[in-house]
């Protein structure tokens, strides 16, 4: 090897020595330069053409990434030039170095360039990231609003149901805002409510469409949110949502053990992109709220309830006994009310004990209850008296009914401790509004003077204090 490409090749070599360098070039271009140092007979016209291709090759975004090497290779570069080339005149040399200088000025204002078009990248995306972190805040504000909408005040299930179909079209800009209850979480028919242009409709022992469409969504996980792009199947969709186009779908754990599907539905395509992660907390809050509301009437039907026999209890009887009746003065409706007492009910606890008592009250209850039209009120007035309130009922309507708790009251037998059969027996009194008295407080007492009326008559027996123009007042 010449002396005067000896400084050459140990630059060469200091150069593929010094590792930090490796990392600017590809596999293949180091390999190559090694190759060319290791070569028995290295050609610096070789190490020229390499070099020289190795610079002009590099693009803009490349020499801002192989800027750190860019210095050393056109050092070397020059070196090969000088010695590789001893016949040119140090002017060319100038003059190529000039070149080698002016083209790394255009490189440089190229990546000047590059660098404001980035900027100008960048600061679109700043804009885009504020307008969607704008929609996003707006997005977690509706559902915000939505949610305490929902859920701040204890509702009726419809009730609740009803605003939060009516909120979350407004949120999703829907056509259709659905939701489906299996009513016996084994059963096949359900409660399907449902909101269309303000209408809400509820469809009580709705059968849902059983079909691999409708399935999938009941199969998947709890509290997963499906949205559904796609030409949606009419045979599928044509009783439920007509026309629709785009779909999203979330199935619910009801409070009952049952499950629920929670339905929107846009006439448009693609109408819910964007929206899932909405639609799946507020599946959540609707979950919750409905637990709530589910856990409120469980709470005031306790409050209402006689907790022995299951009928109302007094306070609630009375409550209701003055709705009614101001209903009835109001509109010039007829109301009657039943008294009824179980006769010799202490003897019976006395000789049977007090667990048997229990079950005559709740077995009279039931029967009464049984009896009774299911727009009348039936409810415990204290110890084993109990009131019956008959809407729409007049003097003799009352009688029929009176006559009737007591003929069915008898039939009943019950199995006493000791294996003896117990008949037990109910007196009857009753009095109506506006035949017989004009006021509540008179309504109540002639019947309960009926009551006894019918206990001194000898029990078993309706009884009825009158007539009814000493009553008026």
């Amino acid at each position: 090897m010449s002396e005067t490409r000896q400084p050459v090749l140990e630059k060469l070599r200091a150069f593929l020595q010094d590792r930090q360098w490796q990392q600017y070039f590809s596999e293949h271009e180091w390999q190559e330069l090694c190759g060319l140092i290791q070569a028995e007979n290295a050609v610096l016209a070789k190490h020229l053409a390499y070099w020289s291709r190795l610079l002009t090759s590099w693009d803009t975004r490349s020499l801002e990434l192989h800027r750190p090497v860019y210095e050393q290779v056109c050092e070397i570069l020059a070196l090969v030039l000088r010695e590789s080339e001893p016949s040119w005149r140090q002017a060319e040399q100038d003059a190529l170095r000039l070149a080698l200088a002016e083209t790394q000025v255009q490189l440089q204002q190229k990546q000047l360039l590059f660098w404001r078009f980035e900027q100008e990248q960048k600061q679109q995306r700043v804009a885009t990231l504020a307008q969607e972190n704008e929609q996003a805040q707006a997005e977690v504000y509706n559902l915000s609003e939505l949610t305490q909408f929902v859920g701040h005040q204890l509702k009726g299930k419809t009730e609740l149901i009803q605003d939060a179909l009516d909120g979350l079209m407004g949120v999703l800009d829907a056509d259709w805002t659905a939701l489906y209850i299996y009513a016996d979480p084994a059963g096949e028919q359900g409660t399907f409510y449902t909101l269309r242009h303000e209408s809400f409709l509820s469809h009580a022992d709705f059968p849902f469409p059983h079909s691999d469409f409708w399935d999938r969504f009941w199969r998947g996980p709890v509290n997963q949110t499906y949205i559904h792009d796609e030409p949606l199947p009419t045979s599928d969709l044509e009783a439920l949502f007509p026309g629709a186009c785009s779909l999203m779908a979330q199935a619910l754990k009801m409070p009952n053990g049952g499950r629920g599907l929670l339905l929107a539905a846009s006439d448009a395509y693609q109408a819910f992109s964007g929206f899932r992660q909405l639609f799946n907390i507020f599946g959540a809050h609707l979950t919750s709220a409905l637990q709530n509301a589910h856990l409120h009437a469980q709470i005031n039907e306790l409050a209402i309830r006689d907790a022995l026999t299951g009928v109302f209890n007094r306070r609630h009887l009375e409550e209701r006994l003055d709705y009614s009746f101001e209903l009835s003065r109001r509109y010039s409706r007829e109301l009657a009310v039943l008294m009824i007492d179980i006769d010799h009910f202490k003897q019976i606890n006395d000789t049977y004990g007090h667990p048997f008592g229990d079950r005559v009250l709740l077995e009279v209850a039931q029967t009464l209850q049984r009896r009774l039209r299911s727009t009348d009120i039936v409810g415990r007035y204290g110890g084993e008296e109990f009131m019956a309130i008959l809407q729409e009922t007049g003097a003799g309507g009352a009688q029929t009914v009176a006559e009737d708790l007591v003929r069915k009251v008898a039939e009943l037998r019950f199995k006493a401790p000791g294996g003896e059969t117990v008949q037990v027996t109910v007196s009857v009194g009753f009095a109506a509004f506006p035949e017989h008295v004009m006021g509540l407080t008179p309504l109540v007492k002639m019947a309960d003077d009926g009551l006894y009326a019918a206990k001194n008559q000898g029990r078993n027996r309706v009884g009825f204090t009158g007539p009814a123009a000493d009553m008026l007042q």
